[in-house]
């Protein structure tokens, strides 16, 4: 496919869904939008037909976590995750879903999310008869630059992407916080956020009273709102920043406006070159490798999708190819029936003209016998007569007086002349018989004996010289 629909989701029902439809051909923008809510997801049902489409969810709905893989449990990792996530969770595991987003040695980067919210946006777009083929987290679709932290202002958030599955959202009252936790540093060599929080609240006990209750209450009202709106923890695990890291030298490329006190801020902040966001998104969308539709989630094959369409026409087609094979089979063994009754019969007139010959060892040999016999009687040996021949001319005579009956012939090669032993009820009807015989013959007539009302008598026939 080179046309992608995108569609940037939303944690709460009501907000407005922005989405894009990109082509990767045409490298610019089909069609774009904003629904006002998730309600309104069937106006999308006509820009899915033929493309793909890829579902941005909100970062904060999602943890992204960097685990140590046991020894020998990499075979059996999706079945591990939450067991090996479970101090990680505020959740019950069992209501959560687990992939598996990059794997390497014994280093890999699980996202979680909870399977009843995934759940309902899946099911919310099969109801208007969009498939959601991809699903990933917000800030993975941001750009992946080499060397360089990619960041985006939205929705009073901030989203940052550092490599391949590197990811996160931090609410802009944070962000400072944030940056100062070492996130900016390589996998595996920043500060946990929560402990640098933790750093500040106990700072702020030890600040002058007149200071004190408002910057922790200012911080404990941030926390409730973050724990509330994040169901689950969403950083990267990390571990202590190591002193040669030096976080300010750390490029970050901002595809928005730069934050006003960015020049404080840890990082080198540069401005990359700004397009609509949701242009943004959409191409590193679908660059990214990322996708949460795994397990029960994954969506089908499109031969299985395209399979489902023709389904009806497959097993007509099929129950049509039974019949033919019904029918060829039946043609088949009535055809071998046909040519079993051949055989039997050849054989019965094999039999008929040798009565000698019992056994018959091939087809071959009852053919070359027959053959044999049917050149010494049509004379093709050249050395007789062609009893044949005379044969064929008899029955033209003998149909022109039927009163006639005759009861044997017998073919005398030496003397190339046929004997013809015949009966009737009359002198005259041999007479008759003679008179027709002479057409094609020479006729010598025998005597002819009456024995009560029976005629009988003989014929003497020869070529005609």
């Amino acid at each position: 496919m080179n046309e992608f629909l995108t569609i940037k989701l939303s944690s709460n029902p009501s907000d407005s869904i922005p989405w894009l439809v990109w082509s990767s051909n045409l490298k610019d923008v089909i069609a774009s939008g904003e629904l006002v809510n998730r309600d309104h997801l069937d106006e999308l049902a006509s820009y899915s037909q033929q493309r793909m489409v890829i579902g941005l969810l909100p970062s904060s709905d999602v943890l992204l976590t960097h685990i140590t893989i046991p020894s020998g449990a990499s075979r059996q990792l999706n079945a591990m995750l939450p067991f090996l996530l479970e101090d990680e969770l505020t959740q019950d595991i069992d209501r959560m879903h687990f992939t598996v987003l990059k794997k390497q040695g014994d280093q890999a980067t699980i996202a979680t999310i909870e399977r009843e919210r995934l759940a309902q946006w899946v099911d919310a777009f099969k109801e208007v008869g969009i498939e959601l083929k991809k699903v990933l987290p917000d800030c993975l679709a941001l750009p992946q630059l080499e060397g360089q932290v990619s960041a985006l202002h939205c929705d009073d958030q901030w989203l940052f992407r550092q490599g391949e599955v590197k990811g996160a959202a931090v609410d802009d009252a944070w962000l400072e916080l944030f940056l100062q936790s070492g996130w900016l540093a390589p996998d595996g060599d920043a500060l946990r956020f929560e402990d640098v929080l933790n750093d500040n609240l106990e700072l702020a006990e030890s600040e002058p009273t007149s200071d004190e209750d408002a910057l922790v209450q200012r911080l404990q009202a941030q926390s409730d709102s973050e724990e509330k709106k994040v169901p689950v923890k969403k950083e990267v695990r990390p571990q202590a920043m190591p002193s040669d890291v030096d976080e300010s030298a750390i490029s970050i490329c901002s595809y928005s406006d730069l934050p006003v006190n960015h020049e404080q801020l840890p990082g080198l902040w540069t401005l990359a070159e700004k397009e609509m966001m949701m242009v943004t998104l959409s191409q590193g969308a679908i660059t990214s490798k990322a996708n949460l539709l795994s397990g029960s989630f994954k969506a089908q094959a499109s031969w299985f999708k395209h399979w489902r369409v023709w389904q009806k026409v497959a097993i007509a087609a099929c129950v049509l190819v039974v019949v033919l094979l019904i029918q060829k089979t039946i043609v088949v063994q009535q055809l071998e029936a046909q040519s079993q009754a051949y055989h039997a019969e050849s054989e019965r007139i094999f039999r008929s003209v040798f009565p000698d010959k019992k056994r018959i060892p091939t087809v071959s040999y009852l053919k070359r016998s027959m053959q044999d016999e049917e050149n010494a009687l049509s004379g093709a040996s050249g050395d007789t007569v062609s009893v044949l021949g005379w044969m064929a001319k008899l029955p033209e005579s003998l149909q022109a007086v039927k009163s006639v009956t005759i009861h044997s012939l017998q073919f005398d090669a030496a003397r190339s002349e046929i004997r013809i032993n015949a009966q009737s009820n009359d002198f005259q009807s041999f007479e008759q018989l003679r008179t027709e015989l002479a057409k094609e013959f020479s006729v010598d007539q025998g005597q002819l004996n009456k024995n009560g009302d029976v005629v009988q008598g003989t014929y003497v026939i020869r070529s005609k010289a």
